[in-house]
């Protein structure tokens, strides 16, 4: 039983940690970046450099990086609450945020 908790543990944090790095490249990498491609296409898009759907595709594409932030800050905080329940202990406070 005492390795199998072990064994719990262990994996859940390795998946906090990963999860956590995913966060982290989305929030600093992924997300800025596709902001900056929404500006370049609506630039373009007003000095007729590029059609609509090259800027609605931006914006969506902006959308679908959003989304996928938010399901890994829902997975970060569901391995977080896993890990507190097999150690018996929360682990962050009450709406504190990563």
């Amino acid at each position: 039983m005492k390795n199998e908790i072990l064994y719990m543990v262990t994996d859940m944090s390795s998946m906090i940690q990963r999860v956590e790095r995913q966060i982290d490249l989305y929030k600093t990498g992924i997300i800025p970046q596709a902001s900056l491609q929404i500006n370049s296409a609506m630039s373009a898009y007003r000095v007729n450099k590029a059609d609509f759907m090259t800027l609605l595709d931006s914006q969506m594409t902006l959308y679908k990086y959003e989304l996928e932030y938010h399901q890994a800050l829902t997975e970060f905080e569901k391995n977080v609450a896993s890990m507190g329940a097999a150690i018996g202990k929360q682990l962050f406070g009450r709406g504190e945020q990563k």
